[in-house]
């Protein structure tokens, strides 16, 4: 049940860290989003905590289990795929890891766009 509930919550503590990533860079105040972000009904009460803490790396237990058990879990691959260097390199770290991820994917895109200009 564990692994269930860990894969919903990475898949969604994913679009949180995306969601912040273009609010930051539409000129929202990052130190506000959380915040504010965290008394909506979007965000689930077990994610207003991780919002600070964060999750830890499960998304490679998570996928042994689907191969396991031959179930597809194509969002759930695509998260651990955006995020698998940092999961395993700093799999001891909060949620600001796979901010971090958004970021610096977001200022690879916005480097090769300068550059192509």
């Amino acid at each position: 049940m564990k692994m269930v509930v860990n894969a919903i919550l990475g898949i969604e503590m994913q679009a949180i860290a995306e969601a912040i990533s273009l609010g930051e860079r539409a000129g929202l105040s990052r130190d506000v989003l959380p915040e504010v972000l965290s008394q909506t009904a979007v965000i689930a009460p077990a994610h207003v905590g991780k919002l600070s803490r964060g999750i830890r790396g499960d998304f490679h237990l998570i996928l042994q289990l689907a191969a396991d058990v031959r179930a597809v879990m194509p969002a759930t691959s695509a998260v651990f795929q955006v995020n698998s260097d940092a999961i395993v390199t700093h799999s001891h770290q909060d949620f600001s890891v796979v901010m971090q991820c958004v970021e610096e994917i977001n200022a690879k895109k916005l480097s090769s766009k300068s550059i192509a200009s």
